[in-house]
């Protein structure tokens, strides 16, 4: 009967201990099922929170993408290189731009007229980001003064600026003859009357005659494209139009001691000219080095 006893009370506290183990399991459980509870909302924040990174990457790729897709109209709105090709409108400008200019050239007459005008960029601004030259779009020899409505008839290629650059000179050109009679703004001018007349500048404080001449050219493809003047009338003029700037100044006095002591006079000067006309001035209009 005492061995019954024992076996029963060894079986009882057997019993005991896998209830405990029972319990300690039931327990832990429990303590995961709140741990899981008030581990909710932080499980949510971090759903939201990578949501939000998700839409913030596509909305970002969608940018550059949409980047992408401008520069590339852009480029292609250049006809290989050419910024007035589809020009809708001019360039704006900036109150800085127009002070910059003031400042070089020293008053804001019209490049053609006394009047006050208009600061006017050469190479636009909108395509400021593709030009040849090592100069800024704000650069103030990509800017001259002009009246409004010359600068609307250079940005839509009815007119362009032919440079000598051994004279340092430039000659308005009217390529649109329905222009030539209308009136240059409020004056009493035509645009016929500001044709044909060169502009002289006695020192560097002058617009880029790299850049005006690149206007010109196309200006002048355009007009023959269309029929604003004839085949044969372009190709004269595009034999006139030299991508180059003037010479140095001291190779203009090499060119004037060179002529003085070979005593042959014009010949001489003649050859030398041409020689210079031909010249590239890295110096000026392409500080990073000729152009193309």
């Amino acid at each position: 009967a005492g061995e019954n006893v024992n076996t029963a009370r060894e079986n009882v506290n057997t019993a005991r201990r896998a209830v405990n183990i029972a319990l300690d399991a039931v327990q832990r459980a429990l303590d995961a099922v709140q741990r899981a509870g008030a581990d909710a909302p932080t499980m949510m924040q971090q759903e939201s929170f990578q949501a939000m990174m998700q839409q913030q990457q596509e909305s970002f790729q969608a940018t550059i993408m949409q980047f992408q897709a401008t520069m590339q109209s852009q480029i292609a709105s250049l006809g290989h290189n050419d910024p007035w090709e589809g020009l809708s409108s001019t360039s704006s400008t900036s109150p800085d731009f127009r002070a910059r200019l003031s400042a070089f050239y020293g008053s804001t007459n019209c490049l053609l007229t006394s009047r006050d005008g208009t600061a006017a960029h050469i190479w636009p601004r909108s395509r400021g980001f593709s030009m040849p030259t090592g100069l800024g779009v704000d650069h103030p020899k990509n800017g001259m003064f002009l009246l409004r409505a010359i600068e609307l008839a250079f940005d839509k290629r009815q007119v362009c600026f032919l440079c000598d650059p051994f004279r340092r000179s430039i000659t308005f050109k009217v390529l649109d003859p329905n222009l030539k009679g209308q009136s240059v703004g409020s004056t009493a001018q035509v645009f016929q009357d500001l044709e044909g007349k060169p502009k002289c500048f006695k020192d560097d404080k002058r617009p880029s005659f790299d850049l005006l001449s690149r206007h010109a050219k196309s200006a002048i493809r355009f007009a023959m494209r269309q029929n604003t003047i004839s085949e044969q009338d372009g190709a004269k003029l595009l034999e006139t139009v030299v991508v180059s700037s003037p010479p140095r100044e001291h190779e203009r006095e090499s060119l004037g001691s060179s002529t003085a002591s070979s005593g042959k006079g014009g010949s001489a000067a003649s050859s030398g000219s041409v020689r210079l006309r031909n010249r590239r001035d890295r110096s000026e209009d392409h500080p990073g080095g000729r152009s193309s």
